[in-house]
This record gives C-alpha cells, sequence and structure tokens, in this order.
C-alpha cells in the first residue's frame, strides 16, 4: 500500500491536480469571465492530460503533465483572445446588428427587416454594406467557418415565405 501511495504522490499528483484544478475554473466561473481565461482553463486541463499520456510514455508522468498544461493554457488563452477580439472588431463594423460569443463561435444576428423588404429579394442598401464589411471580415481569417441561417423577412405565413 506504501508504495501505491508513493506513485500517487509522486506520479499521478500533477495530473489529479490540473484536472481538479481546470474542473474548479470551470465550473467555478462567474459569468464575468472572458472567453480567453475560459480558454486558458479548459485548454490548460486538456493540455495536461494529453501532456500527461505522452509523459507517461517517455517515463516521466508528471513533467508532461506540467508541460502539457503549459502548451494547453497559452493555445487556449490564444483562441480565446483571438475570438474575443473578432467578437469586438464585428460589434465595431457593423450597424444593426447582434454579436454574440456562443462557445466556441460567434452569433451574428441582423435586426429583422435590415436587409429585405417585405415581398422583395432585393438587398437594401445597408445589408449590402453590412454584407460587405461582414465578407471582409471574415476574409482576413482564412479558417473560419460559417453557418447562414434565416428567411428574408418574418411578414407572410411561412408557406408563402417558403413558397
Amino acid at each position: 500500500m506504501n508504495k501505491f501511495l508513493k506513485m500517487m504522490k509522486t506520479e499521478r499528483l500533477p495530473i489529479y491536480l490540473s484536472f481538479f484544478l481546470a474542473i474548479t475554473l470551470v465550473l467555478t466561473s462567474c459569468s464575468s469571465w472572458s472567453r480567453t481565461a475560459t480558454g486558458t482553463a479548459v485548454g490548460t486541463g486538456a493540455g495536461a492530460a494529453a501532456g500527461a499520456v505522452i509523459g507517461k510514455t517517455l517515463g516521466n508522468t508528471a513533467a508532461g503533465a506540467i508541460a502539457g498544461a503549459v502548451v494547453g493554457g497559452t493555445v487556449g488563452a490564444i483562441i480565446g483572445r483571438n475570438m474575443d477580439r473578432k467578437a469586438r472588431e464585428l460589434e465595431e463594423e457593423l450597424e444593426g446588428v447582434t454579436v454574440q460569443r456562443v462557445e466556441e463561435g460567434i452569433a451574428v444576428s441582423f435586426d429583422s427587416g435590415i436587409l429585405f423588404a417585405f415581398d422583395s429579394s432585393e438587398l437594401r442598401p445597408q445589408a449590402r454594406e453590412n454584407l460587405r464589411k461582414l465578407a471582409g471580415i471574415l476574409n482576413r481569417d482564412t479558417d473560419t467557418n460559417l453557418l447562414i441561417v434565416g428567411h428574408t423577412d418574418w411578414i407572410g405565413s411561412e408557406t408563402y415565405n417558403l413558397g
């Protein structure tokens, strides 16, 4: 039993500690936490786990977990900061839109009626400008994935609008 306890203290403690800290940070995070901080916490936990596996293979689980936590935390912080920056940029450059950070992404919602007039397939002038700006922002980052959802307007029945 002493050998087991000694192994727990020396080899696996950093792993358990990293998981515990990452989970604690995520579960106790408040809404004022930035996505950068959340990305750092999640990246640290994931990096610690991956580092521990690699470290075990190389013969030093503790060093692997620590190195993985540092790398994972750094990568998570960079991704979170980039997404926060992108959301701010969209909010500053586009008019009549709502920009929200949603998990790992950004939701951009155009106000109802801003893109098309009722019974028209022509974009309004302000909508054209907003979509040009949005396209320009999205084209700056070539690794952006895009999901477009919506309808031309909310007036009329579903049968009419989809017909």
